[in-house]
């Protein structure tokens, strides 16, 4: 953990990283599974939980709201690329609404990727 990689710092350091063998990768670095849960505005729904890994979206769940039709929702953004679904669905309305269930999604994942 932690502990291993500043062991691993200080003796960089002091010797060298051909002295130690080691090799850092630039995964070390970035925390791979994000989970989010954004709180909706305006619509049925009133969360929705995802995770971005790499850019992709995966796990995309809905709290309340049309249980069928973000159930497809769901299946069909899965294991896509995250700034293309949020691209294909803002703007989206439901009904007299100026937002919809979509529009929230392509909301939380941009805040999730800023």
């Amino acid at each position: 953990g932690l502990d291993m990689f500043l062991r691993y710092i200080s003796d960089l350091t002091k010797y060298g990283p051909d002295e130690i063998g080691l090799t850092i990768s630039a995964t070390v670095w970035r925390k791979t599974d994000m989970k989010h849960t954004y709180k909706t505005s305006g619509t049925c729904a009133r969360e929705i939980n995802f995770e971005i890994e790499d850019g992709v979206l995966k796990n995309v769940s809905f709290v309340g709201g049309c249980h069928g039709n973000l159930k497809a929702i769901s299946k069909l953004v899965e294991g896509k690329n995250a700034e293309e679904v949020a691209s294909l669905l803002v703007g989206n309305t439901c009904g007299y609404k100026d937002t919809s269930c979509a529009d929230q999604l392509a909301k939380a994942i941009r805040k999730a990727m800023n």
